[in-house]
């Protein structure tokens, strides 16, 4: 059995589901585009456009993602083993569109 190359975290989870729920009319494709850009290619330009400090001043990468109306990102760092993990995806600037 080979180990997953990803995993999604938390609120990350619970926002890709209920995306997924409704993908005729959200960012769905646009962000899955990101994870297999992220996954496939991690130390890539695209998937490290930005680093920012998580907490304790853990490196975040954030991927940017339009999806023709909104603007989205998703906050990704590595785990102890190398999986990528996401740890956010949502609305950017967080709050946007709330």
């Amino acid at each position: 059995m080979t180990a997953a190359k990803f995993r999604y975290e938390g609120e990350a989870a619970d926002t890709i589901d209920r995306l997924h729920a409704d993908a005729s009319d959200s960012p769905w494709t646009k962000l899955c585009d990101a994870v297999d850009t992220i996954v496939d290619h991690p130390d890539s330009r695209d998937a490290r456009a930005e680093e920012l400090r998580g907490r304790g001043g853990k490196a975040v990468w954030k991927v940017n993602v339009f999806d023709g109306r909104e603007h989205w990102a998703l906050l990704w760092h590595y785990d102890a083993g190398r999986t990528v993990v996401i740890a956010w995806v949502g609305r950017w600037p967080p709050g946007a569109g709330a």
